[in-house]
């Protein structure tokens, strides 16, 4: 008997321990970022401040800027499924539409005036 509940408690916690450790990794695995870097479409220049405007289904509408360097780097939660817009002053708006789990790199924008 005393043998009979010590197993059933160690069954419990082992179930309870594997159920978290799921839990865990669909939380991890459930973030999805985008990648990639902004420039001039003639001289290759990175656009430093361009407005990066996400349409998450979830989330709604997000906004980032590039860094110095042009580049940009969204993310979340969910598999990705967002159409991205780019902005800049003095050039046309770009969109693209990007779809995938994890990490998505080079999703770059060349920007013409």
């Amino acid at each position: 008997m005393f043998l009979t509940k010590v197993f059933a408690r160690l069954l419990f916690v082992g179930a309870a321990l594997a159920l978290y450790g799921s839990c865990q990794r669909e939380s991890v695995d459930s973030v999805s970022t985008v990648r990639g870097t902004v420039t001039d479409s003639l001289t290759g220049v990175p656009l430093a401040g361009a407005e990066i405007f996400l349409r998450d289904t979830l989330m709604g509408e997000l906004m980032y800027v590039t860094d110095s360097t042009g580049d940009y780097d969204v993310g979340s939660f969910g598999v990705a499924q967002w159409t991205i817009y780019c902005r800049a002053d003095g050039y046309r708006t770009k969109s693209r539409y990007v779809q995938g789990e994890g990490t998505i790199e080079n999703v770059d924008f060349e920007m013409a005036q």
